[in-house]
């Protein structure tokens, strides 16, 4: 590629000379002569690649060029050709921003200095690329590790502390100062019954492989666990040493729950089907032992036990006859019909009712400052609604009082489990002080068909959750043994838009 040069002299000998020396040493080069501030402005102005100047011209001088120069084009290789300027200018020069200066004495210098600044030009370009993708690169590394949940860390083997992302506190909710945590601190908030296998697993990896992953639990700042998967690359010297350990951590819990939710979505969709026919089936059974009950029932004698046995089994028909509309209606759930409900209002109007399935069992509302309007279908909430009152009266066969709390959930005092955003959700909360539920029952309960009760169906529990999930909700469950159980139900709050609607 042909050198462009720009070249401010007034001696056409001397511009002769350098162009003479440039060519001769194989420098392909273009010359711009010019004499004057304006022709040397005008030469700036087209970007050449070097700039050639005299020290003393008639009514220009080289120090004036070089003011300049750096002002309009600081990045273009300044040299001084002068036959005149002597030590101490020729440092002035150069501390003003003068790439190097070539005695007119010794221009056969003058291609190794052009040479050398257009190399050095080049060099620092290249230094401020490299400088520059390397920002690029740290600027995308830091959001690409604000835009995801990993928490990423990064251990020199033998210290005591390592490097951990912001992740760590925005996602997790760890308090930590800086971005520096111990490892006996990170080794603590392992699950105590995983926190063996996963030390012995890394250590193990340390001794001869250099990639290694674990799935284990990890506690967040509210005090709960959560499954993650961590993989991490062991760095190695030339011996095989392990020098440091680069990490990434992967919260599973979301993955997890979606996993299991379409599990158990697919195992209750082919449960339905089955359940269906089967309930379908039962009430023709019922039918045929209706008529033929109802037919005895008319011919016996009223005093007699054939009559009050026809009685008992009218009322086993009956009880069969419920549980295959419970059946029906889990298999089959209606669609909610949601409209925004004043849930103080509602349950003002809901509580007699309430009461009167609840007997010896006092119910009591109880209804917290704050904005109650939800979306949800009402009809749907106080079949909901019954079915804890009626289980919190089971749990409490000698009477009690039913508390049913009312209150903005980002205000609750939320149980110890991962909830959703709490600032959209008004939480509604049924609370017995009964028998309570044992932990190992406590995961089950939600299952469809599994009951603790004698009479029990085992779809009451089972139909609270659809129903709270085709409204657009939650249901959490806390419960002491011989202290009590509450069923926290999450239900979102009103926007501006569907009170439009």
């Amino acid at each position: 590629m042909k050198l462009r040069i720009l070249h401010l002299e007034d001696s056409a000998v001397d511009a002769g000379l350098v162009a003479d020396h440039l060519r001769r040493d194989g420098l392909d080069a273009e010359i711009t002569l010019v004499q004057s501030e304006k022709e040397f402005r005008e030469g700036l102005a087209e970007h050449p690649d070097v700039i050639l100047t005299d020290y003393n011209l008639p009514t220009f001088d080289g120090l004036r060029a070089l003011e300049i120069a750096r002002e309009l084009a600081p990045s273009i290789p300044f040299v001084y050709v002068s036959g005149t300027i002597g030590q101490e200018l020729a440092v002035e020069a150069l501390r003003g921003g003068a790439t190097d200066y070539v005695l007119k004495e010794h221009i056969s210098r003058l291609p190794s200095s052009v040479r050398r600044a257009i190399e050095e030009v080049r060099q620092r370009e290249h230094a401020i690329a490299q400088a520059e993708a390397l920002r690029s690169s740290e600027e995308r590394l830091k959001f690409a590790l604000l835009a995801t949940e990993e928490v990423v860390w990064d251990w020199t083997v033998g210290d005591d502390s390592m490097w951990v992302n912001e992740s760590l506190v925005q996602h997790w909710g760890h308090e930590i100062a800086g971005s520096r945590v111990d490892r006996s601190w990170w080794r603590t908030q392992v699950h105590p019954d995983d926190r063996p296998i996963v030390t012995e697993s890394f250590d193990r990896a340390l001794q001869k492989v250099s990639v290694w992953s674990s799935e284990y639990r990890f506690r967040n700042g509210r005090g709960s666990y959560r499954v993650v998967f961590e993989r991490a690359f062991i760095v190695r010297d030339s011996e095989g040493t392990p020098q440091r350990v680069v990490g990434a951590m992967m919260d599973m819990h979301d993955r997890r729950t979606l996993e299991q939710e379409l599990e158990r979505s697919q195992r209750l969709h082919s449960l339905g089907r089955v359940a269906a026919t089967m309930a379908h089936e039962f009430n023709n059974v019922l039918m045929g032992i209706s008529s033929f009950n109802e037919s005895i029932r008319r011919q016996a004698d009223p005093a007699t036990t054939t009559y009050a046995a026809t009685e008992h089994i009218r009322r086993s028909i009956q009880r069969g006859k419920h549980v295959a509309e419970q059946i029906l209606r889990f298999s089959r759930p209606q669609p909610p019909e949601r409209r925004p409900v004043d849930l103080g209002p509602w349950l003002e109007k809901l509580l007699p009712e309430l009461q009167g399935v609840a007997g010896n069992v006092r119910v009591r509302a109880i209804t917290r400052v704050g904005d109650h309007r939800v979306l949800c279908d009402p009809a749907q909430l106080q079949q909901v609604t019954l079915n804890l009152v009626l289980n919190a009266r089971d749990a409490m066969s000698e009477g009690g009082e039913v508390e049913i709390e009312l209150q903005p959930a980002a205000s609750a005092d939320p149980p110890r489990v991962d909830l959703p955003e709490l600032g959209r959700f008004t939480m509604l909360t049924v609370r017995d002080h009964g028998t309570g539920i044992v932990p190992e029952i406590l995961t089950q309960i939600f299952e469809p068909m599994f009951s603790t009760k004698r009479s029990g169906t085992g779809l009451g529990l089972a139909v609270v959750q659809q129903l709270m999930v085709a409204n657009g909700g939650h249901v959490f469950v806390e419960s002491t043994p011989g202290v009590g159980t509450a069923f926290h139900l999450l239900l979102p709050q009103v926007e501006q838009e569907d009170l439009e609607a």
